[in-house]
C-alpha cells in the first residue's frame, strides 16, 4: 500500500524555497567535488529522500507509534526548518564554513529523523545515503569557500 504524507510535502517545499532562491540568484555555482560516484549517490539520496518524505510504501506499516510521536515529529521539524531558514538568511549575508555545513546537516537530520519517527524504512535508507554524500560534497565545497576567504 502507498500512502501520502501532506506534512512531508510541506516540509520538503519549505526546504526547497531558499534553495530555489539561491539557484535563481547565483550565476556561477561551482561544485568542487569532481567525483562522479559521490555526486550520483548524493542525487539518488536527495531525490529518494524527498520522494519518501511525501510518499510511503508500506513495508512494515506507516504509522507513528503514538500521537505524542506525531506531535514530536511536527515540532522537531518546525524547529529544524526554522533553524534551516535562519541559516539561509545568514548565508545570504555572509558565507562561512559553519553555516554552509549546517545547511547540509539540518536537511540530513530532517530526513533521517522523519524516517525514524514515521517508521518509513525507505526514507531512513535514502536519508542516510543523502546525509553521507551530501555532507561530503558540502565539506569539499565549504573548504574551497574557506580558502577564498583566507
Amino acid at each position: 500500500m502507498v500512502g501520502f504524507n501532506l506534512y512531508g510535502l510541506i516540509i520538503v517545499a519549505i526546504m526547497m524555497l531558499p534553495n530555489i532562491f539561491f539557484v535563481a540568484s547565483s550565476k556561477n555555482i561551482v561544485n568542487h567535488c569532481d567525483n562522479k560516484t559521490i555526486n550520483i549517490f548524493e542525487q539518488v539520496g536527495r531525490y529518494g529522500s524527498m520522494f519518501f518524505m511525501i510518499t510511503h510504501i508500506d513495508l512494515i506499516g506507516f504509522a507513528f507509534f503514538s500521537s505524542s510521536v506525531f506531535v514530536a515529529y511536527l515540532c522537531a521539524n518546525a524547529v529544524l526548518l526554522l533553524l534551516y531558514c535562519i541559516c539561509w538568511i545568514i548565508y545570504f549575508k555572509r558565507k562561512s564554513f559553519l553555516i554552509t555545513m549546517l545547511l547540509a546537516i539540518i536537511p540530513s537530520i530532517i530526513f533521517v529523523m522523519s524516517g525514524i519517527m514515521s517508521v518509513n524504512i525507505l526514507l531512513i535508507v535514502f536519508g542516510l545515503i543523502f546525509s553521507v554524500f551530501h555532507n561530503v560534497i558540502t565539506y569539499i565545497n565549504a573548504k574551497q569557500l574557506d580558502k577564498k576567504d583566507n
